[in-house]
């Protein structure tokens, strides 16, 4: 574990949320922010990432910004998601102090942003806290082949990588320590998030835990509410297959390079 065991109530926050085409539903996920911002004695901040979306997502942000803490990095052109991360990640290191959380969710309003609660919780005693679908608790509602793909790619990382305490490699939504999200950044030159699609989301975490394998990782339930989402997937099915079979057999955990 870290040297840093007890996160107390007054770290501030960082949430950041990637956008594609997401006007709907960033419209309802930034209104149950909002509450939850009301009930807590926390400081949040959030950094919304339109990634060349052409609807208004852009508006919708623009509109929430004048009733809450929000920074909005705009994309003319969508440049994926390794990109949308990394921009959001880097403006983030330059505000947050090293015990500071960065938490990552979807924009698509999929995932109940009350679960951070439980991740703040979590983050007491570890430095990386996932919202996984695959431990007790957590479950997937409406996810179709989605669910399939997603437990393939679990079952596949988690047999080739095998990170300690990980069983949802792919997921967006986790809770980070800022100094660790730094460390990490600094040693990839700002690409903390590389390669194409939604593989890259697990890409991350293999470079957190090799960058630092002293780093505790550990996993909160989620419930992933895919009925929910408004208009369709952004997810590229056979680069995302592509993507973790590449990824499971260059980062072995018999590979020490």
């Amino acid at each position: 574990m870290s040297s840093t065991q007890f996160l107390e109530d007054s770290n501030n926050v960082f949430v950041i949320l990637p956008c594609y085409n997401e006007e709907e539903s960033l419209e309802r996920l930034l209104a149950r922010f909002k509450r939850l911002c009301k009930i807590s004695n926390r400081s949040f901040y959030f950094v919304v990432v339109n990634d060349g979306s052409t609807d208004h997502t852009l508006y919708v942000a623009q509109t929430f910004k004048k009733e809450m803490p929000i920074h909005i990095i705009n994309f003319e052109n969508n440049q994926g998601v390794a990109t949308t991360f990394n921009t959001g990640f880097a403006y983030v290191i330059e505000k947050a102090s090293d015990d500071d959380i960065i938490i990552t969710i979807d924009s698509d309003n999929t995932m109940s942003p009350y679960v951070i609660i439980d991740i703040l919780e979590e983050m007491k005693k570890s430095d990386v806290v996932i919202a996984s679908r695959f431990i007790k608790g957590g479950r997937m509602v409406g996810a179709g082949y989605r669910a399939i793909l997603s437990y393939v790619a679990s079952w596949l990382m988690r047999w080739r990588v095998g990170i300690p305490n990980v069983t949802d490699y792919s997921i967006f939504y986790r809770g980070y320590r800022a100094k660790t999200i730094r460390t990490v950044f600094n040693c990839y030159n700002g690409k903390l998030v590389d390669g194409k699609g939604f593989a890259g989301m697990a890409n991350l975490l293999i470079r957190i835990n090799r960058a630092n394998q002293n780093l505790f990782f550990s996993e909160v339930p989620l419930v992933l509410r895919y009925d929910l989402k408004e208009g369709g997937s952004s997810i590229k099915i056979l680069q995302t297959i592509w993507g973790y079979l590449k990824m499971s057999f260059t980062f072995s955990n018999t590979n020490d390079t």
